[in-house]
């Protein structure tokens, strides 16, 4: 008899349902879940981008459900949540991933927006604030920030933060537009016409080249 082979057979037997155990742990393992949590996240980051939201929201939620403590995750359903115009739910996740983790530029950024949206000036530019103290190159906070300035006629801090999201984002002609239409407010005709004719050059978004047409003809 080939005792080492019966020996063999005996050890593999007794090993096997460890090996089994061992494999189904790696395969439940909370980091193994984590890195697929990033990758679902990455995926509705892309789908995010391309506009396809509600694909990107099935992922966001994807990667929640398997790292339920994914603050960035929470932060970009939340935008989600805001582009399908559903407030509370908005409200929710952003104040979630931020007591997760209280760095998060996107979500300081999102809840800005909120504030824009209900008239509470003070918050917004608060939030918008703290997202570009995290994310310095951050150009739509500068851009709604700027917003909110315009709103409140301070022309100033308005120029300012449109003039730092031009030198960040200088082909953007909505950046342009808006800074164009600040500067004939305070009456710097020259620097708003140049700003509305490279909006015009910038942009093939019809509806923002009537209005920036319409705005140098009652100029000019």
């Amino acid at each position: 008899m080939d005792y080492r082979r019966l020996l063999k057979g005996v050890v593999a037997t007794a090993f096997l349902p460890l090996a089994l155990n061992l494999l189904a742990c790696a395969e439940s393992s909370p980091g193994l879940e984590a890195l697929e949590a990033e990758v679902a996240y990455s995926r509705g980051l892309t789908l995010r981008e391309q506009g396809q939201m509600r694909n990107a929201f099935d992922e966001f939620n994807e990667a929640i459900r398997l790292n339920p403590r994914y603050a960035e995750a929470y932060s970009a359903r939340a935008s989600v949540y805001y582009a399908f115009g559903d407030r509370p739910k908005t409200i929710l996740d952003l104040n979630t991933a931020l007591r997760l983790n209280p760095e998060i530029a996107e979500a300081y950024y999102y809840r800005g927006l909120i504030y824009i949206d209900s008239g509470n000036s003070d918050d917004a530019v608060t939030n918008l604030t703290k997202a570009l103290q995290i994310e310095p190159e951050f150009t739509d906070a500068y851009y709604n920030r700027a917003r909110v300035y315009f709103a409140l006629q301070d022309l100033e801090a308005a120029l300012e933060d449109l003039t730092s999201a031009v030198e960040i984002e200088s082909d953007a002609a909505q950046l342009y537009f808006l800074r164009g239409q600040v500067y004939l407010m305070a009456e710097e005709t020259g620097k708003g016409i140049a700003d509305i004719e490279r909006t015009l050059a910038l942009t093939d978004d019809e509806q923002l080249a009537a209005r920036a047409k319409e705005l140098l003809a009652l100029v000019r």
